[in-house]
């Protein structure tokens, strides 16, 4: 054996560990992009629906109302924390994931990860932040419907 055909090896054991550290980081970034809109659909699905119960109730139980909308204005803080930590990881795994079609000299037309960059960087994030702000907005406006209809009821 040669040193050429020994470098031919090398190479060719880098370029199977580099393919499969570009799958497992496209992996990973599906599955932090999946837990995002999991985790945000269930808590945008649960607080709308909870939202029609509270509505109903709001006069007959203005104190349980309140804890109500100060839980789903927490819980609704707490999936855009971890709306923004998944994307973070995402994004991470996705840089990952374009540094190696650039480092194997992909062909254009294979770059998976280069096709959205026609896109905004972050449009999407911004009506995230968007729809969360009028989740919040909305419980808020509950909230401060409840807490003047307890002190009516109760603390006069």
């Amino acid at each position: 054996m040669s040193d050429p055909e020994i470098k031919q090896e090398l190479t060719q054991t880098e370029r199977e560990i580099t393919f499969r550290v570009y799958e497992l980081a496209q992996q990973s970034a599906e599955h932090h992009d999946t837990l995002l809109w999991e985790v945000t659909y269930i808590i945008w699905g649960s607080t709308t629906l909870l939202l029609g119960f509270v509505l109903e109730a709001i006069k007959q139980e203005p104190f349980l109302t309140l804890m109500t909308a100060l839980l789903s204005i927490f819980l609704s803080v707490m999936v855009l924390r971890f709306a923004m930590l998944y994307r973070q990881v995402r994004n991470a795994k996705y840089t990952i994931c374009k540094e190696i079609e650039d480092a194997l000299e992909m062909k254009a037309a294979w770059k998976q990860h280069t096709v959205t960059k026609d896109y905004g960087p972050g449009v999407q994030t911004r009506w995230y932040w968007f729809a969360t702000g009028v989740f919040i907005f909305i419980w808020v406006c509950v909230a401060i419907r409840s807490s003047y209809l307890f002190y009516v009821y109760h603390c006069r």
